[in-house]
């Protein structure tokens, strides 16, 4: 994330290992800080339907705009990733996000007893259609 540094003139200045290689080593970044980095701030604004979009150029220097994309997280919960993964026949992992819903209901079920049944199964239809 986002640190602070004592720039030449005495004040202090801030980088982020997530913005432009050029921008963070004019800051005194080491390149290798910056290699499979994405900023979190701007791709969870994305998720929330704030994307940056900025001008830039593209591979072949025409102008172009920019959109920052989304970040799938886990938070806290990464270690049950594990009870969905399937290992696909060419070898990949994978699992949907159905499978994730019915988890999350089916602990959803358990706690809430008394609940109708027909009410679970509504309130999956919602979160499946609004995933999609």
């Amino acid at each position: 994330g986002r640190s602070a540094f004592l720039q030449e003139d005495g004040k202090v200045g801030y980088r982020c290992p997530s913005e432009p290689v050029d921008a963070w080593e004019k800051k005194g970044g080491d390149a290798k800080a910056t290699q499979g980095r994405k900023c979190l701030c701007n791709a969870l604004c994305a998720d929330a339907g704030f994307p940056q979009v900025r001008k830039t150029k593209d591979e072949n220097g025409e102008s172009c705009l920019y959109t920052e994309q989304g970040l799938i997280t886990t938070g806290d919960d990464v270690n049950s990733c594990r009870h969905f993964l399937e290992q696909e026949e060419d070898g990949s992992w994978s699992f949907s996000a159905g499978d994730v819903v019915d988890y999350l209901i089916s602990e959803w079920e358990g706690r809430e007893a008394g609940l109708e049944p027909v009410k679970v199964e509504t309130l999956k239809e919602e979160i499946m259609t609004t995933i999609k």
